[in-house]
């Protein structure tokens, strides 16, 4: 039976993934740490529309438990408990950062590294991962001086002028942002199904299909 895992992670932006047996078929993430109701369900309708499933074809939702804001926390981990509930499938919960190191692992990195996300008032989340990504430490929250001496990745990366270490390699910072977009046409189709979300008034995961 083919396995089809739809990935949501709120704890930053909102991130919305969808994997066939392992391999990722469609991904896309859109807005600001503040937009997570309003993008939440457009962007996880959008992700499905383009690999032409619906949430019925699904087998298990997974979903980032931070850390991370509450509220923007809250919409992504109540939306997958929704899918999990509807359809009766698995719900797998994750530590966000553990998305991180884990897609960093396979950049090949040389040794450990911090992985770390934007915790506000000039403070990061971050945890510290071996070069396959498995976690060492953490998850701890504190301001960026603290800190190890790692080449640190993620989108708390570029918002703090000390969040490069003399470790990190050139172009880590705008290649870990990178993976935080999708295709043009994957916005665009994000874009209209938030323009239907909108004009609905819903604010809940019940339009997701």
């Amino acid at each position: 039976m083919t396995e089809t895992i739809l990935g949501i992670d709120t704890s930053t932006v909102v991130s919305v993934g969808l994997a066939r047996d392992g391999a990722i078929i469609e991904h896309c993430a859109v807005g600001d740490s503040r937009s997570h109701l309003e993008q939440l369900v457009p962007t996880i309708q959008a992700v499905l529309e383009r690999a032409g499933l619906t949430t019925a074809n699904l087998t298990g939702v997974a979903v980032g438990m931070g850390p991370g804001p509450f509220t923007g926390l809250r919409a992504g981990i109540a939306a997958a408990e929704m899918l999990a509930y509807v359809h009766q499938i698995p719900l797998i919960r994750v530590c966000s950062l553990d998305i991180l190191g884990l897609s960093w692992a396979g950049t090949a990195p040389e040794g450990d590294f911090v992985g770390c996300t934007d915790a506000r008032r000039k403070e990061l989340y971050w945890a510290v991962y071996d070069a396959q990504g498995h976690r060492q430490s953490g998850p701890f929250v504190s301001t960026p001086t603290a800190l190890p001496n790692l080449p640190r990745i993620g989108p708390g990366v570029p918002d703090h002028g000390s969040g490069q270490s003399s470790g990190q390699r050139d172009g880590d910072a705008s290649r870990e942002q990178n993976k935080f977009t999708c295709s043009a046409e994957a916005k665009e189709t994000v874009d209209e199904r938030s323009e239907e979300h909108g004009s609905t008034g819903q604010r809940d995961g019940s339009a997701v299909s």
